[in-house]
């Protein structure tokens, strides 16, 4: 998996944000159709002012959107840390583009849990947030719709496995534009 652009709006609706996600693929990826787009679940419940819900908004801009499988932060965590801990032919299952910029400060710390108590090393259960928090949940969304959380829900005895497991590096010299 390779994420190639990010597309980060502030204040913005959500017939908007389609638009917006609309225009960014027609100007980096004219030739690509872009399917079902996975999202917080959170997003197919109805407003109380219209009935109207954040998928039902991105549809009526032609953008299909589904709720993800779960909203458990866990398997969503998970669902990056899989691709992120394998090697396939080895090479990183999951590579982000340095032209990600808000994902990959997200990915370095910008997206944590605060700390509850400075004598310890304890964390709130959640995740504090902000803006990094809405941008790596994002690639949550994403990872668990291409069904990389399904074997966590399966198997909750997979991410104990797989910590045990991990790839710790991958030596290589890696050009994900493939260029010579």
């Amino acid at each position: 998996m390779r994420v190639l652009s990010e597309l980060v709006a502030t204040r913005l609706g959500a017939k908007n944000f389609a638009r917006e996600i609309k225009t960014h693929l027609a100007e980096k990826y004219p030739n690509i159709h872009l399917g079902t787009i996975t999202g917080d679940p959170a997003g197919d419940a109805a407003s109380q002012t219209d009935e109207q819900t954040v998928f039902h908004m991105l549809a009526s801009e032609g953008l299909m959107a589904k709720p993800a499988s779960s909203n458990d932060s866990q398997i969503r965590r998970e669902a990056v840390a899989t691709p992120l801990s394998q090697l396939i032919d080895g090479q990183p299952a999951l590579v982000i583009s340095p032209s990600c910029v808000n994902l990959r400060k997200a990915m370095s710390g910008g997206y944590h849990y605060r700390r509850v108590r400075v004598s310890d090393e304890r964390y709130e259960e959640k995740p504090n947030k902000n803006m990094s928090s809405h941008i790596a949940e994002s690639l949550q969304y994403l990872m668990m719709g291409l069904g990389i959380g399904r074997e966590v829900i399966r198997q909750p005895d997979v991410i104990e496995a797989r910590k045990r497991n991990r790839a710790k590096f991958a030596e290589m010299e890696y050009d994900m534009y493939n260029r010579p």
